[in-house]
């Protein structure tokens, strides 16, 4: 039987809501925001007044270092999986009128979460990490360091000078845009022009379509809409290098990046489009 929709923002809606993704995937633990900070503060032995912190949202932990963080939080069955995804649970007073939004916010962290470890398991070794690069030539040195620049300016790294690290969490990153929100891809990763093939080879490396499965909300309806911000846009492709590369549609599609990079404060962002923008000018 399906279970029923839980009512907008209410305590027991949440509550419904988390019961059924943890039927669905145990290592998943839901929590305020609050906790979630506290502990990976904690788990990397930083100052609790701190604005920002690496991967604020969510963090995996051994059972036994989630008790020694937070024993006064929770108790934990005898037999709990090896690693626990801690979640902060999205603000569901922000969705009052939109049960579908805050159903597709839990599915999204909890998918990016997901990835996270499947994507740190292949990685298990330096090996791992230069065999899967060899692997994904659309991931290239300009590439990487961009992806590590980005992903350092938006506190998605706990250790940036860690090739394992940010390797795994560009994959969980890239997959999570392409999948929730498409249309800010190019705004996180501009020096990926064609993204597509990167993309197919990064979803069959972890498996995501059994990631998605396990971690879709059993309340969200199946043919809930995409909203319309989210919903990919066709794939135009760059000319034939012997004309101009810099059409009027690309230069005012990169001046549209460009300025909502700013706007939301990455500069690191911005001045890569900025850059991208010159140099095709240059070769008009």
């Amino acid at each position: 039987m399906t279970p029923s929709r839980p009512r907008h923002g209410t305590q027991s809606g949440v509550l419904s809501i988390e019961q059924s993704l943890r039927a669905a995937v145990p290592e998943a633990i839901f929590a305020s925001p609050r906790v979630v900070r506290r502990i990976i503060l904690a788990d990397l032995d930083l100052p609790i007044p701190r604005a920002r912190m690496p991967h604020g949202e969510s963090i995996v932990l051994a059972p036994l270092r989630l008790l020694e963080l937070a024993d006064d939080v929770w108790a934990l069955p005898t037999h709990t999986p090896d690693q626990l995804l801690l979640i902060a649970r999205p603000d569901a007073e922000a969705h009052q009128d939109d049960t579908d939004g805050l159903l597709r916010s839990y599915w999204r962290l909890l998918a990016h979460g997901c990835i996270d470890i499947k994507a740190r398991t292949l990685l298990a070794t330096s090996e791992d990490v230069a065999r899967i690069l060899a692997d994904l030539p659309q991931l290239g040195r300009l590439q990487l360091a961009e992806a590590r620049a980005v992903l350092t300016k938006e506190a998605r790294l706990r250790d940036p000078d860690n090739p394992r690290e940010v390797l795994a969490e560009f994959i969980a990153m890239a997959l999570e845009l392409a999948e929730f929100v498409p249309r800010e891809f190019h705004a996180w990763f501009p020096a990926i022009d064609h993204p597509e093939t990167l993309i197919r080879r990064l979803q069959q490396l972890v498996g995501l379509d059994a990631i998605l499965a396990r971690t879709r909300p059993a309340l969200l309806a199946a043919d809930a809409p995409i909203p319309p911000e989210n919903r990919p846009r066709r794939a135009t492709a760059l000319p034939p290098r012997h004309r101009s590369p810099l059409t009027r549609r690309r230069r005012a599609f990169l001046r549209h990046w460009t300025g909502l990079a700013a706007r939301r404060g990455n500069d690191v962002r911005a001045a890569l489009l900025h850059w991208k923008l010159g140099s095709l000018a240059d070769g008009n």
